[in-house]
């Protein structure tokens, strides 16, 4: 779920999700800039209810589309620790081939016939079939109709690795300046190309590394996505405790 306020940006938001006998199915609050997820097991006919406390006291209530009687879900989650995505496709009467297809910018990276037996089934897929950014999974039916859709954030670490050195501990008003530019990958292998540098004052210049668009999350991010997204650059930031890749996984979602 995602909640804005009136200017259109993520606001943080907390609530509770209620069934039609006004009995608390979920709890429910924002992670990241209005951005979170949970998880609810829908009942066939039910109608569900969201309602948002505010701090000022007052409440709102949000309904649910009415749950259908058949139909297919879609859920995929990386695996910690390994280069693979759990996959788990459930459908309620839903029986026969259907298909799991997954593309990225350069084209379809993988696909598979998926045979449901009317139970949900779950399997593995290797990261390796497809490149780092975003990769979209489509599940279809025998007539090639999709039905779900789920977007994931491939990260093979895989980016350039760059370092810049100068020739001078100190420089004096007026000297030039010389920089060595190293770059290599993933392994630390050199690399050649054509590179330019960007020279700002900081004293007039701020940048802004969560909030800004940069090369990185142009390229990755919001190339592939409709709407705006705030601070596309946090994304890309140092993550030691794991809450922006889960972030991230949110706004895929």
């Amino acid at each position: 779920f995602k909640a804005i306020n009136e200017d259109g940006k993520g606001t943080y938001v907390e609530g509770t999700v209620y069934d039609s006998k006004q009995q608390e199915v979920a709890k429910f609050k924002s992670a990241h800039l209005g951005i979170g997820a949970f998880e609810l097991e829908p009942v066939p006919g039910e109608v569900y209810t969201a309602r948002i406390d505010s701090p000022r006291g007052s409440s709102t209530l949000y309904k649910f589309p009415v749950v259908q009687s058949a139909g297919t879900a879609l859920k995929v989650n990386a695996v910690a620790g390994t280069d693979s995505l759990a996959v788990i496709i459930a459908g309620t009467n839903a029986k026969g081939s259907y298909y799991l297809v997954g593309q990225t910018n350069s084209g379809v990276c993988y696909s598979a016939i998926i045979n449901l037996p009317g139970e949900g089934i779950r399997f593995k897929i290797p990261t390796t079939a497809f490149p780092t950014g975003i990769t979209k999974l489509t599940l279809l039916n025998g007539n090639l109709q999709p039905l779900n859709e789920r977007l994931v954030f491939i990260d093979h670490h895989d980016l350039l690795r760059l370092r810049l050195g100068q020739d001078k501990a100190a420089y004096l008003p007026g000297d030039s300046i010389t920089l060595q530019v190293k770059v290599a990958d993933k392994a630390g292998h050199p690399l050649a190309g054509n590179f330019s540098v960007s020279v700002t004052d900081d004293s007039r210049v701020k940048t802004d590394t969560a909030g800004s668009q940069g090369i990185l999350s142009s390229f990755l991010l919001t190339s592939d996505l409709k709407g705006n997204v705030e601070e596309p650059g946090y994304y890309f930031l140092a993550d030691a405790g794991g809450s922006i890749k889960q972030h991230l996984d949110n706004l895929m979602l």
